[in-house]
């Protein structure tokens, strides 16, 4: 039986409707978590309110020393006669050993005057640099050690021993990212000075093509939000950034057994920041799921939040975040909705093992039969030669 044409126009016009209106602010995505659902990958789905950049972000601090830099001065260790050196594009640390019988390393250092700064606006100190030579280290120091402060002829000439890594060895231009806001001991003060050290296996040199000190902030400056790699005590998670006071929004689909998973990270301690979960409903007030002042700039506070009671509902899903200190970056890191999943699941088991080397398995080729219950497993699956790991320590 057909319909007259302006039934059918009616009927056409209701759906169009119920379409438009399935959910709260229904002009964004919906969102689903038939599998576990990133809201880090899935940015471009939300809304913004607030989160404005701060407009006196300070800038990057850098030397270049393809031109003269004479405030970086030699820092040689005891017994050790230094002194750099330029070449067309760098400034070169020769490392040499110390008469000292006991002493199994070359070294060098430069260190340069900085005006008093507050070590907690800095974030990194950038420093590009190459060698050939079996040079093992790149670290930072601060703070030149007076004489008169110690009576102990073995202490370093240096107050805070901080962040290092290992030197590659290629002859190629390679940036080292190091922390500008950690050290060894507990900091008092200002700082003060800026030193650069290596260690090497045996006398050589390194070339320093550059030095950047990276203020905390200017990192986020580009946009009111985004997505970056964080780390937090050798923990690395993709996170989203907002300014605070800020707000993003997703229209989600709530599944079975719904839980939001999420870290909280802050750039600084001075400063408190409150993170701030809620769910609304169409024409309802926002549920507050999660509130918590988070201060710890060295960890991911892991939170699990239970949405168990929105399961089926389409909501608006908040992050937030507030902070005395307008601009202030708060971080959510791998904001993560799932579910319960229905359907065949495959029976997986993950068997771990902590402390082996790939190069002493003989499933790997090692000469010696060390792995044969493994080689039997792998015979009758694949077996990888790459793997990666979001850190680099047992426990995460």
């Amino acid at each position: 039986m057909f319909k007259p044409k302006g039934v059918m126009f009616l009927t056409l016009v209701f759906m169009l409707m119920g379409l438009s209106c399935s959910g709260p602010e229904s002009d964004q995505p919906l969102l689903t978590a038939e599998v576990p659902l990133h809201l880090e990958e899935n940015i471009e789905a939300a809304s913004v309110e607030g989160s404005e950049v701060p407009e006196d972000v300070p800038a990057p601090v850098e030397w270049r020393f393809d031109e003269e830099q004479p405030e970086w001065k030699a820092l040689p260790p005891r017994d050790l006669p230094f002194e750099p050196s330029r070449t067309d594009d760098a400034l070169r640390v020769t490392l040499g050993k110390s008469t000292e019988e006991d002493n199994e390393y070359a070294a060098g250092a430069l260190y340069v005057d900085v005006p008093d700064w507050t070590r907690d606006d800095w974030a990194h100190v950038q420093v590009r640099a190459r060698t050939s030579d079996k040079v093992s280290m790149l670290g930072l120091a601060f703070n030149l050690r007076e004489e008169s402060e110690t009576d102990d002829e073995d202490a370093p000439p240096f107050l805070y021993r901080g962040d290092a890594a290992p030197v590659i060895k290629d002859g190629t231009v390679q940036t080292y990212s190091l922390r500008a806001d950690w050290s060894g001991g507990k900091w008092e003060g200002k700082w003060q000075q800026l030193i650069l050290y290596s260690f090497a296996e045996e006398p050589g040199s390194i070339d320093i093509l550059s030095v950047m000190v990276i203020p905390k902030e200017a990192g986020y400056a580009g946009e009111p939000t985004g997505v970056r790699a964080e780390i937090r005590n050798r923990v690395y998670r993709r996170a989203l950034y907002i300014h605070a006071p800020g707000r993003l929004k997703y229209q989600v689909r709530v599944p079975e057994s719904g839980r939001l998973d999420l870290g909280l990270g802050v750039l600084r301690d001075d400063y408190p920041v409150m993170f701030r979960v809620t769910a609304s409903t169409e024409g309802g007030e926002p549920e507050a799921l999660l509130e918590e002042s988070y201060t710890d700039k060295e960890n991911w506070g892991q939170r699990s939040v239970d949405l168990l009671h929105l399961a089926g509902q389409t909501v608006t899903l908040a992050l937030e975040s507030e902070c005395e200190r307008e601009g202030t970056v708060a971080l959510w890191g791998a904001p993560t909705l799932t579910g319960d999943q229905r359907g065949e699941r495959p029976n997986v088991i993950f068997y771990v093992i902590d402390g082996a080397a790939a190069d002493y398995m003989s499933v790997y080729g090692y000469n010696r039969r060390t792995t044969p219950n493994l080689e039997r497993l792998a015979a009758e699956g694949a077996v990888f030669e790459w793997a990666y790991s979001n850190s680099t320590w047992t426990k995460p």
